[in-house]
């Protein structure tokens, strides 16, 4: 997790656009993605187990958990809007 994290933080922007609202960065989203479809999980599940995993926030230094619809958006858009 670790490693995935840092290798999107050195190949993906912050955001996708400067007026997005920042909540969470595009490398976090990013290792969310990629924890939800390692762990086999639904969008729902991963917010859910964000919630209760607290050394995983911190490494991501999330300030807060995404919900399932921001976690659905980011997998969408990086498997071309399935």
């Amino acid at each position: 997790m670790h490693i995935a994290y840092h290798l999107t933080q050195t190949a993906l922007p912050r955001a996708s656009h400067p007026k997005s609202p920042h909540h969470h960065t595009l490398p976090q989203m990013a290792a969310c993605v990629r924890l939800m479809v390692s762990l086999d999980l639904n969008y729902r599940d991963m917010e859910e187990w964000l919630l209760v995993t607290d050394q995983v926030r911190q490494a991501l230094e999330l300030p807060k958990v995404p919900d399932h619809p921001t976690v659905q958006r980011m997998h969408d858009d990086a498997h071309g809007g399935r």
